[in-house]
């Protein structure tokens, strides 16, 4: 056969360890066209300000990135409720002044929830909302529970966990502390809600047996769907968009990320095949965020577009020194992709950090699976 025009050509950069695919379209004299056009390089964007002791990003929604900033005992305030601007990276103080310590755990049409209080002490945590600025802050804390936090909000509804009588019980609100819903499954002995889309939450239960179970509820208690698929020790749902849902399942002896689509036979595995053990984190139309776990210990940041063969490592986009990474959330923005989260620093804190890129040109997708291919076997001689 005679080609005309140039071959797929990987370009492969040890200082910075990505993997690059310089395409063009291959022409043949049976017109078999072989390359796909190249996929965009993910840019990396710091957060963090060097100042503090450290931040995490935990949450996006279109440009705005919640998450909190550790900003050390000298100041007046130890960690900082924080919501930051992805095209200008400016952060906003949500604290108010009555607690030291708040973190915004996500975001929603300008709505964001967490928690005011101790990080390390539940008993004074109490679930908050803000709408922007730290004036606009809402008590969401029930009357009769001993502490609360929220974890996500959508479509006006916010969703976390309060403990009633001794029992950590998953919790939804409508704007107000007298809200609140009690989504506790009966026979359960644990529940949180971590996750919400419209009229779904998400999140997980530890049942009678003492195990653990990724769970679905529509608004009440009785709703409650146990989604732990078949053959399953455990699992975890983390977030939920357009009826899918995505977490861990534990089919193997080791956590593996996945996606479901309302019920346990639902189960679609999204877990690296090099990888020791995954997990899905966030959701966005089709495209995941997470992490992949090396070795024993070793975590990288995570991006898949709908199945396992799409895995991308972002950690690899990550300047030189920075030892693991998580990723928190995903949004799309016109016709570009952003993922949140957190990268380790070789001193042992974590940063926040953001990568980006355009979405990928219909042609490009096939390549989306060949690239997490490249980037897991180059992991494989790295870490395993």
């Amino acid at each position: 056969m005679t080609f005309s025009g140039a071959l797929c050509v990987f370009r492969w950069s040890r200082a910075n360890r990505q993997t690059r695919v310089l395409s063009q379209i291959v022409t043949a004299s049976s017109s078999l066209i072989l390359c796909s056009p190249a996929l965009a390089s993910w840019t990396t964007i710091s957060l963090h300000n060097p100042a503090h002791v450290s931040s995490q990003a935990l949450h996006i929604s279109g440009t705005q990135v919640v998450g909190f900033a550790d900003v050390g005992p000298g100041a007046a305030t130890f960690v900082e409720a924080s919501l930051w601007s992805a095209s200008t990276q400016a952060r906003t103080n949500l604290n108010t002044p009555s607690f030291p310590s708040a973190v915004v755990n996500a975001n929603s049409n300008n709505t964001q929830v967490g928690y005011v209080g101790a990080l390390g002490n539940f008993s004074l945590r109490r679930a908050a909302m803000w709408n922007g600025s730290s004036g606009t802050y809402v008590d969401l804390h029930p009357a009769n529970a001993l502490h609360s936090e929220a974890h996500d909000a959508s479509g006006g509804v916010q969703v976390g966990r309060a403990r009633f009588d001794g029992i950590q019980s998953a919790v939804l609100w409508s704007g107000s502390a007298a809200s609140v819903v009690n989504l506790h499954p009966s026979g359960a002995v644990f529940s949180e809600a971590l996750g919400a889309d419209g009229g779904v939450q998400v999140g997980r239960i530890i049942n009678s047996n003492n195990a653990l179970r990724a769970a679905l509820w529509t608004g009440t208690a009785a709703s409650f769907v146990d989604l732990n698929p078949v053959g399953a020790s455990e699992s975890s749902a983390f977030d939920a968009i357009g009826g899918m849902q995505v977490g861990f399942a534990n089919l193997s002896g080791f956590r593996e990320a996945g996606l479901w689509n309302g019920s346990a036979a639902s189960w679609q595995s999204l877990h690296p095949a090099v990888a020791s053990a995954s997990q899905a984190n966030a959701i966005f139309g089709s495209y995941q965020g997470g992490f992949a776990q090396y070795g024993n210990a070793t975590t990288f940041a995570a991006f898949w577009s709908g199945s396992a063969g799409s895995y991308e490592d972002l950690h690899q986009y990550l300047p030189a020194g920075y030892t693991e990474s998580w990723t928190h959330g995903i949004s799309v923005v016109g016709n570009d992709i952003y993922a949140v989260g957190w990268a380790q620093n070789a001193a042992g804190a974590r940063e926040a950090w953001m990568w980006t890129r355009p979405i990928p040109a219909p042609g490009a997708a096939a390549m989306l699976g060949l690239g997490g291919m490249v980037a897991m076997r180059r992991r494989r001689v790295a870490h395993l």
